[in-house]
């Protein structure tokens, strides 16, 4: 084989890491033959390369290195691809994650030092045949696992496969559930045969935590406030008999229900899987009055799938949290009906909802849900449910409540997460051909119900079926005590919620009749009615006049009525077999904002009888209702003429402010130059003043030196005269002597100096009182 080619060896100025003197490894510069100086106080090295699947996330791609301090302190530190280009970034993405722990030190190292080491690294990590490459996830749960299929439709192996991405080469790749990744936390994955060891997945939300670009991204935010499930390691055998037995004992009568329940929760986490089967996954729902078990079943089998529970939350928290993990949602006892109907309808077929703020929403798994009311009322959240009754199980004595509490903390002990991989197993028996063999059951036993029916309770039936092989007892579980609990108390409960209360209508026109009797009979007027009803709404492309209501209301008004309560579903599907009927109309009706609109049935009224449309027009209510039109309209333009005045008010005054505002920044402008000249001229004149002073101290030193010069020259003038001949005496008496005294030149000079400082100084103080006066004013 030929050689390969040795790397060039780095230069002398280059890096390595060497051992430091206390022999802990750090990177050193080379300064000359087997000499070098430690230049920083850890060192580091690349362990794998990340890639995110989808697009949106590419940018977050880059590698994880291992860096370690002198101290022996590690952590592992991302660096995306933009990051490592740039010496500055890099450094700075070390210490974004090694701030907790003190940063690291680079005391002498260049940018081209360490430009140059990293390239070198990078050449070593892609030549290495032990380099890692990681698919990046950001999803607690089933990974996707989309694969190439042959002309077969069989999987095949394929390395540089994409698992993240369900098309390529134009061709799409079915979703292989049966061999997925489940990512539980940062440090624990499992497919169907167990841990994994070596994996081919990174979870990289705390690693991404720390990065503000992906703290802002809303691509990525979303995902970051994560629940990480915690997995008991290492897995030990779970003991179904055990578990399934003390349940059996603890919730006695509702040991059955609780059975039905655990396979909802099974269910739910394999909610992506039973979509694709059927179409759609209803919500596991246990419904009963307190003290029935509810909680300590949703209790035992969220310890049990590492479920999130939560309580008092809204409909959006939850909606919301369904997107971040394939995990489900534990959510135990909603205050009210109306929290559960968004999250119902979200995640029934898969589909989501859409949000104002986030867009769509699509889920990727359901939620297990305990309630204390009824959803009849509200067939259409009802229709979303797979509903599990409870019994009351404890009753108001002390000794009652004692054992209760002391069972329920038996079966919670036993209740662990080692049953995850049986959990992770039984998904692959739900497929097509096992689901069938149990649609057979129901089918007959649910004629004149929706079809999907059999083929939701199919899949419970299933697991069910699967947890007694597990348990492998009869005497604590078996498949004829499922069937019998299925035929003689949950069924006739689902019929009873769907059929049982209501009353199948075989004419629209026959309901619109009750509807009509049930006005009447509650008396209600106008201000009840223009809320809901419209018993004339024009058609706006075609010439046909409509009767517009909203369903649940009518239905609760021929309940309140006495009458036998019509079937909500019922009157959906004989609404749509009439032609220009519209099921899903949006319309505003009275006492709503102007962008407001409710969701209604749109019937047109030819099809009606005469006698139904007098009916429904007697004692004017069509006219009231166009009345009621045109003076909503009217005030609709009043307000709008309103509003428009008000704007422009409001323009003129913001128009008005601003140029007050400009005058008053200009006079602003105007007083800060006053006062910039006004300093300017207290500094000259505070410069005059002390050269007026400096010049009359100079001015009274001259005027001493003078004085003492006078004083020596009068003494020698004496002595003179008294040796002075007596001739020349003579000589000059006629002359007339002058005065030597020159002492009054220091005087003047003086008095002329001083007033030269008063005068400066007057000035000065003048100044100063103007400068006060201004500073008052700004």
């Amino acid at each position: 084989e030929m050689a390969q080619p040795q790397a060039p060896a780095s230069p002398i100025r280059g890096l390595s890491v060497r051992e430091d003197a206390s022999g802990c490894p750090a990177l050193h510069q080379k300064v000359g033959k087997n000499k070098y100086i430690c230049l920083a106080n850890f060192f580091f090295r690349i362990e794998a390369f990340v890639k995110f699947p989808l697009k949106v996330h590419s940018r977050y791609n880059g590698y994880i290195l291992f860096v370690q301090r002198v101290d022996g302190v590690s952590m592992e530190c991302y660096v995306t691809i933009d990051e490592i280009e740039t010496v500055k970034k890099f450094k700075a993405a070390i210490n974004r994650t090694f701030a907790e722990r003190g940063g690291v030190i680079w005391q002498g190292i260049t940018d081209r030092q360490l430009s140059i080491y990293i390239m070198d690294k990078l050449k070593e990590f892609v030549g290495s045949a032990e380099s890692k490459k990681y698919h990046g996830s950001l999803i607690i749960g089933r990974q996707p696992n989309y694969r190439k299929v042959d002309a077969n439709g069989e999987f095949v192996d394929d390395p540089e496969n994409n698992p993240g991405i369900s098309m390529e080469d134009n061709k799409i790749k079915p979703n292989d559930f049966d061999t997925a990744v489940y990512i539980f936390n940062d440090r624990v994955q499992m497919d169907h045969t167990g841990l994994i060891e070596e994996p081919k997945h990174k979870y990289m939300v705390p690693l991404l935590k720390s990065m503000p670009a992906a703290m802002s991204d809303k691509f990525i935010n979303n995902y970051l406030a994560e629940n990480p499930v915690q997995i008991e390691v290492p897995l030990l055998p779970f003991n179904w008999k055990m578990i399934i037995g003390q349940a059996k004992s603890f919730f006695s009568v509702n040991f059955l229900p609780f059975l039905m329940f655990t396979c909802g929760g099974i269910a739910a986490f394999h909610f992506a899987q039973i979509v694709n089967r059927i179409g759609c996954c209803p919500v596991a729902t246990a419904i009963g009055e307190i003290s029935s078990g509810k909680s300590t079943a949703l209790d035992v089998i969220s310890k049990m799938l590492g479920l999130h529970v939560v309580s008092q939350s809204s409909g959006e928290y939850v909606c919301s949290s369904l997107t971040k993990s394939t995990v489900p949602l534990s959510w135990d006892d909603p205050s009210h009906a109306s929290l559960v109907n968004k999250p119902l309808m979200s995640v029934f077929n898969g589909h989501g909802q859409q949000t104002m703020g986030r867009g769509n929403e699509k889920p990727v798994t359901s939620f297990l849900l305990t309630i204390n009311f009824k959803m009849d009322d509200d067939m259409r959240s009802f229709e979303r449910t797979t509903p599990i009754w409870f019994a009351k199980l404890v009753n108001g004595e002390n000794d009652g409540k004692e054992k209760f509490l002391k069972a329920r903390k038996v079966i919670l002990e036993m209740a662990s997460t080692n049953c995850i991989l049986d959990i992770i197993n039984l998904g692959r028996r739900i497929t097509t051909t096992n689901l069938a063999e149990h649609q057979s059951f129901f089918q007959d036993k649910l004629a004149g119900l929706s079809p999907r029916l059999p083929q939701i309770y199919s899949v419970y039936r299933l697991i069910a079926f699967e947890i007694a092989k597990l348990v492998d007892d009869d005497t604590i579980l078996s498949t004829t005590n499922v069937d019998t609990y299925l035929e003689a108390i949950f069924l006739p409960f689902v019929m009873s919620m769907y059929t049982g209360s209501t009353k199948a209508h075989t004419s629209f026109n026959d309901f619109v009749k009750l509807l009509v009797q049930a006005i009447a009979k509650l008396g209600l007027k106008k201000d009840k009615l223009t809320g809901w009803f419209k018993p004339l709404l024009k058609g706006k492309k075609e010439r046909i006049d409509y009767l517009a209501f909203v369903l649940p209301t009518a239905i609760d008004v021929i309940k309140r009525a006495g009458f036998d309560k019509p079937g909500w579903k019922n009157i959906r599907e004989l609404a749509r077999s009439m032609e220009h009927a519209d099921v899903n109309h949006k319309c505003r009706f009275g006492g709503m904002a102007k962008t407001g609109k409710e969701s209604c049935l749109k019937i047109p009224r030819r099809v009606l009888p005469k006698e139904c449309i007098d009916e429904i027009d007697k004692d004017n209510m069509t006219e009231m209702e166009e009345r009621f039109d045109a003076r909503t309209h009217k005030l609709e333009e009043t307000h709008y003429q309103e509003l428009q005045e008000l704007r422009k008010s409001h323009n003129e005054e913001v128009a008005a402010l601003r140029n007050d505002n400009a005058g008053l920044k200009k006079k602003i402008v105007e007083q800060e130059n006053s006062e910039k000249e006004m300093k300017r001229q207290i500094e000259f004149l505070s410069g005059m003043l002390r050269q007026a002073e400096a010049r009359r101290e100079e001015d009274a030193r001259a005027s001493q030196r003078m004085s003492d010069e006078h004083h020596g020259s009068s003494v020698t003038m004496s002595v003179a005269k008294i040796v002075v001949s007596e001739s020349d005496m003579e000589k000059n008496e006629g002359c007339e002597e002058r005065s030597l005294n020159d002492s009054g030149l220091g005087q003047e000079l003086m008095t002329s100096t001083s007033g030269t400082a008063e005068t400066a100084g007057k000035k000065l103080s003048c100044y100063e009182s103007h400068m006060k006066a201004y500073q008052q004013k700004l």
